[in-house]
């Protein structure tokens, strides 16, 4: 029945298309339409096909502006206080956590993936959750005046400012082509957890599919659907100082090891040879 009906419109289309051309302008030109397209439109009849995703494919970067430029005004609306803003604004930062995917995939698909492209996107994220929050708490404040809210808001943006910190950093000094924070959580969050006393360890296996994008975006929207942005400044304040705890005690234990593992060799080294 489903493939009966995509015949149907694109053969539809087909027709509409011919009949809306003067006559002997059209040329049937077969082209076998890629992969993606295949699972995309319609099976792989090609009905929305070349033009738009042909501009599309090279928009990577474009899609991470205009995905920023959500996240701002979903700030920028929260901040003028209110159920509807609330709401609004719930809606507009879910569409970024929604849309957040599509440039890498873009990018990757049309092979023109760079370490730009990647921080842009780093950039624009944690930016569109800074200015989310703050106007979340802007807004709130404008109604009740509570100095608590100001505090959990100083709270969360700093735990933020000493997470993302430690991220960037060890991006930086790896010199690699990957700026994305995925690379950090898979190469040292989830290695070196286990490293760590078995409480860190079950925190951070535990904790790290709580604080993902797509789970506290889904809260957030959910939250302001209720009418509760206590809840969101609350939440954010409580994700991000367990973080920065999880991720500065792994940092810290990991310089404590390297220390210890550097002076060990050199106390190899000094040591005198045994003489059997």
């Amino acid at each position: 029945m489903a493939s009966s009906r995509r015949e149907f419109v694109a053969r539809a289309a087909a027709v509409g298309g011919m009949l809306s051309l003067p006559s002997g302008i059209w040329r049937p030109t077969p082209r076998p339409a890629s992969k993606p397209l295949r699972v995309l439109f319609l099976g792989g009849t090609g009905f929305i096909g070349p033009h738009m995703v042909r501009h599309a494919m090279y928009r990577g970067h474009q899609i991470t502006l205009f995905n920023l430029l959500l996240g701002i005004l979903s700030g920028v609306i929260a901040a003028f206080g209110g159920y509807p803003n609330l709401l609004a604004a719930g809606i507009l930062f879910q569409l970024v956590s929604i849309v957040d995917g599509c440039d890498g995939e873009v990018a990757k698909l049309n092979k023109q993936a760079t370490k730009f492209g990647a921080w842009f996107d780093t950039v624009g994220d944690n930016l569109s959750f800074v200015v989310f929050i703050t106007g979340v708490t802007f807004g709130l404040y404008q109604e009740t005046h509570a100095a608590w809210i100001l505090n959990l808001a100083k709270l969360s943006l700093f735990s933020f400012a000493i997470l993302l910190s430690i991220m960037i950093s060890y991006l930086i000094q790896q010199k690699g082509a990957s700026a994305s924070l995925v690379t950090y959580e898979k190469e040292v969050v989830s290695a070196k957890a286990k490293k760590q006393n078995p409480i860190v360890a079950k925190l951070v296996f535990y904790g790290k599919f709580l604080v993902k994008k797509d789970f506290f975006a889904f809260l957030f929207f959910s939250l302001a659907v209720v009418d509760l942005p206590q809840a969101i400044v609350f939440f954010a304040a409580l994700g991000t100082s367990a973080v920065a705890v999880v991720l500065s005690v792994i940092t810290f234990n990991g310089y404590r090891a390297r220390k210890a593992l550097a002076a060990k060799s050199v106390a190899t080294e000094e040591a005198p040879g045994v003489s059997h």
